[in-house]
């Protein structure tokens, strides 16, 4: 399995592009709810949904 990690939209809609999963990260809302899978404020909170 694979997942695209962006912060902005050109990043989510690679991931949808792609096949795979658009996590959305380092914005304090989830700006793109329709293009995002999964959104963490950050890489920390990220690391800790993975883990």
């Amino acid at each position: 399995q694979m997942l695209m990690v962006g912060d902005f939209h050109m990043d989510l809609k690679t991931a949808q592009a792609a096949g795979t999963y658009a996590v959305q990260v380092n914005t304090a809302e989830n700006l793109w709810p329709e293009l995002t899978d999964f959104h963490a404020i950050d890489c920390q909170q990220l690391l800790m949904a993975l883990a």
